[in-house]
């Protein structure tokens, strides 16, 4: 794929601004139509906590080979959250990119109302997702926070590269042979959920939100 540049992230700034609107009403209306906005979910599982301030560009730009791609780029996002988020993969067309655009900022809006409900509610809570396997993890933000003053966000690649390594390993260690259930969890004592919490606080400071099982 080609570079991002400046000037994609100008038009990006601007295409949001635009479209904001729409997808706010797109957003309602998936909401209340209930699955559909689970599906939006469901992309967006790693965005619990998403604001309308963290909304920064929406690019549609030149991919190669005559495709285009479809990203949302995000700003001032606490630790552990993604800043980017693309749509799956390209299209033929730059109006079908558009389009692409267009419901991945809608999905993004379904995260925003939900918060925003949940705020209202006095229901939300402040975790960051980690996936190990079929297995969805909560990790405290305060645990990422703290973690993360230990990581640069600016790090070289050798350095993730080797946080990854080993946090990746001494999790799936202390994970080996439990299958991803709250049973299992519940079952690993709390000294071995604090630490592999600890350890997931390190992927997600590295962008990295998932384990295979």
């Amino acid at each position: 794929m080609n570079t991002i540049g400046k000037a994609d992230l100008y038009s990006g700034k601007k295409r949001l601004k635009s479209g904001l609107d729409a997808a706010r009403a797109a957003a309602g209306r998936l909401v209340e139509d209930g699955e559909a906005a689970g599906t939006a979910r469901e992309m967006m599982r790693f965005h619990y906590g998403l604001k309308t301030r963290h909304l920064d560009s929406l690019i549609v730009a030149d991919a190669g080979d005559g495709a285009f791609c479809a990203m949302l780029v995000l700003k001032d996002t606490p630790r552990g959250m993604p800043n980017v988020i693309g749509a799956p993969g390209t299209h033929g067309t730059r109006e079908a990119a558009e389009v692409a655009a267009a419901s991945l900022l809608a999905a993004a809006m379904v995260m925003v109302l939900d918060y925003k409900a949940e705020m209202r509610a006095g229901t939300a809570d402040n975790l960051r997702r980690f996936e190990i396997g079929d297995f969805a993890l909560g990790v405290p933000a305060e645990i990422v926070a703290l973690i993360g003053k230990r990581i640069p966000e600016g790090a070289n690649e050798a350095t993730r590269r080797q946080l990854r390594d080993s946090a990746s390993a001494r999790i799936r260690t202390l994970m080996r042979g439990i299958e991803g259930s709250e049973e299992a969890w519940a079952a690993l004592g709390d000294d071995a959920q604090v630490e592999i919490m600890t350890e997931a606080a390190k992927l997600l400071c590295v962008e990295v939100n998932s384990l295979e099982a």
